[in-house]
């Protein structure tokens, strides 16, 4: 019987992961061909505001949602395996509520203190007009994104892929295209009111799509109570993974220039093309990981790991070999005066490789009961990328933002790999290993 349910996984893991890749793959071209199009219409100065706010957004956006991310994932994986569908919609009525009125909250926090935070902290008032506009992306933003973890959980993975920027992306491409067809003089406050637009368009399309449902009703919340202990490691968590990911662009505004900030940008999303085929196969992977470990199936869990890591190393090998010998060709689509970030591309893209190479290992342990460990690591990847950061951002720049971020990660995905080898005896980053 655990024969076929193995085959059975690697055969779910195959099919979705190839549809999750297609998506992965489209929703990354198209941010790829969307930065290109907003830097150039932007130029340097006017997208580093733009980019800058944008990792803004996702830090509080993030905070926001305070560790439901992956519980939401986990639970609901968990329940529609037994078909709880009364638990899927407590858990619902739960979530959403509560990251609405706190987006509501923390937007009308960092209206009451624009100029304190914008002067004080970036001093670069033209920051201003950008960042009140910005800031109402705050609220969809928080709700799309905990939408699609509900769908993902679901596995329903054409419409969590809608949450994962390719909604986004596609619709903000549909609004900046009708614009520039009658002659608009693009801003980054312009291109703001744009994205805050798309923002909601999104969430209104994940609203209804949730809703049509026939499963979905309206029913009594579940007590926050019997999650607060996961959401506030969750919480801790992501909030030391926003850290590792966005402290450089974040202090590259605090001490460098608004350019650099927009180099820097165009270099980092770029290589994030690389950990599209990571998030592809993860989205599919995670929900697994939860309930094979529900089923206490730890075989079929070993399997999904190691074969997981494999397909995201086949699958990542032609990009990572594109960012990191061809840097300045790709660096030329933004412009001559981003060929400076060719090496900070290349720099990143080496941390992009050992992030895939380990597989979805951060996964793994936070869907098996081992946040714990994945705390540790988290925390001392987010000790490391702040002593980097101030150390070498205010005498290399972008250069030493570019190393920051590649040690940082690149230790935190190692040391989850050890945890997870202490935890269930084996690495997905093994990829030779017999399963």
């Amino acid at each position: 019987m655990h024969y076929f349910n193995r085959r059975d996984h690697l055969g779910i893991l195959f099919r979705s992961g190839f549809l999750s890749l297609i998506y992965r793959v489209a929703a990354a071209v198209l941010g790829f061909f969307l930065t290109v199009i907003i830097v150039r219409l932007l130029g340097a100065t006017e997208s580093g505001y733009y980019f800058l706010m944008i990792s803004l957004v996702t830090i509080f956006a993030t905070l926001i949602r305070h560790g439901f991310d992956r519980v939401v994932t986990k639970e609901v994986a968990a329940s529609q395996a037994n078909n709880r569908w009364i638990h899927i919609n407590g858990l619902y009525q739960l979530a959403v509520p509560r990251i609405f009125i706190f987006s509501l909250l923390v937007i009308f926090i960092l209206f009451s203190f624009s100029d304190q935070l914008v002067n004080g902290i970036f001093s670069k008032p033209q920051l201003l007009s950008v960042w009140d506009v910005m800031l109402w992306a705050i609220l969809p933003y928080s709700l799309y994104m905990i939408h699609g973890f509900f769908f993902q959980g679901l596995r329903r993975m054409s419409v969590f892929m809608l949450s994962q920027n390719l909604g986004l992306s596609l619709v903000l491409l549909c609004l900046v295209g009708f614009f520039w067809l009658f002659d608009q003089t693009f801003s980054a406050v312009s291109v703001g009111f744009l994205y805050v637009a798309a923002s909601f368009i999104v969430l209104a399309v994940l609203v209804i799509l949730w809703w049509v449902q026939p499963q979905v009703k309206i029913s009594k919340a579940l007590n926050f109570s019997e999650y607060s202990g996961a959401t506030r490691i969750f919480l801790v968590v992501q909030s030391l993974n926003m850290i590792v990911a966005w402290s450089a662009p974040i202090l590259l505004g605090v001490w460098a220039t608004v350019d650099e900030v927009a180099i820097f940008s165009a270099a980092f999303r770029t290589a994030m093309l690389t950990s599209a085929v990571l998030m592809a196969i993860n989205s599919i992977a995670t929900p697994k990981f939860a309930a094979l470990y529900d089923q206490k199936d730890m075989q079929g869990l070993h399997q999904v790991a190691i074969w997981s890591t494999r397909l995201m190393m086949i699958m990542s090998a032609p990009v990572v070999g594109v960012l990191l010998f061809l840097p300045e060709w790709v660096m030329g689509f933004f412009g001559s005066e981003f060929l400076v970030g060719s090496s900070v591309l290349a720099i990143l893209a080496v941390g992009q490789l050992v992030n895939v190479a380990t597989g979805s290992v951060g996964s793994l342990l936070s869907m098996t009961g081992n946040e714990g460990s994945l705390l540790k690591s988290t925390m001392i990847a987010a000790v490391i990328m702040l002593v980097l950061c101030v150390c070498l951002i205010p005498a290399f720049g972008i250069i030493g933002a570019a190393w920051s971020h590649t040690i940082s990660l690149s230790v935190q995905m190692l040391l989850n790999s050890w945890f997870a080898k202490r935890a269930f005896g084996f690495m997905p980053l093994n990829i030779l290993a017999k399963v």
